[in-house]
């Protein structure tokens, strides 16, 4: 077999690598040399490095996952979300979302981070400049903005996707969905700039936001 969707070309062009599939093991290929082999790699997480420099994907042996990093093996959790793994645009930093226990963390480069009981996936994204990392966690009902390990103040939802970031990667902005209260008038979304809130809507639709070039002002849609 050869892994639907893991046909992948470097950045700049001059590699190429497949996971494939032969008796009952699976591998990587990377310009036709076959690497390590493992009971499952799940395909669509097959990446290269930004430089170009190595490979990564998620692999598992028995009932263990782990992130391949070239020839290194990250840690091993129980899980790991395939949709949740990202390198920073200088690509020296890695993070991704795994399971430990019932909780859940974002690893970055090989630490982990506070345990949640939920991580939203699409939520993890580092900035234009590589030096912050933020992603929507979840304790209890409470849902929180982390970025660079600092907690938001809760709210119900948080609304942040690679689109918070301004494109200096100064300035973070996301939705969130405040708790309300007795003069609310059903106004419990705002869309939260740099720590501060704004005025809150009714709603707010997800997606529909963005930066000037220059990162100092920010448009978005409310009902």
């Amino acid at each position: 077999d050869i892994g639907l969707g893991s046909l992948v070309f470097s950045p700049d062009s001059q590699s190429f690598a497949y996971t494939a599939k032969t008796a009952n093991s699976w591998f990587v290929v990377v310009d036709g040399r076959a690497g390590k082999r493992f009971d499952v790699i799940y395909s669509l997480t097959l990446m290269f490095s930004p430089n170009s420099h190595e490979v990564v994907y998620v692999a598992g042996l028995g009932d263990k996952k782990f992130v391949q990093i070239g020839e290194e093996v990250g840690g091993v959790y129980e899980e790991i979300k395939a949709d949740a793994i990202s390198f920073s645009p200088d690509g020296m930093h890695l993070a991704y979302v795994a399971r430990v226990g019932n909780k859940w963390v974002v690893v970055r480069d090989g630490i982990e981070g506070k345990q949640y009981d939920e991580i939203s996936s699409t939520s993890l994204a580092f900035s234009p400049d590589s030096q912050r990392l933020a992603y929507a966690a979840k304790s209890g009902d409470r849902w929180f903005a982390v970025l660079n390990g600092e907690e938001s103040k809760p709210y119900q939802s948080v609304g942040l996707s690679k689109y918070s970031f301004s494109p200096d990667g100064k300035r973070l902005a996301y939705i969130a969905r405040t708790w309300g209260d007795d003069n609310s008038d059903g106004k419990e979304w705002c869309m939260v700039l740099d720590g501060k809130e704004g005025s809150r809507y009714p709603g707010i639709p997800g997606g529909y936001f963005a930066f000037s070039p220059d990162s100092q002002r920010l448009a978005y849609v409310v009902l």
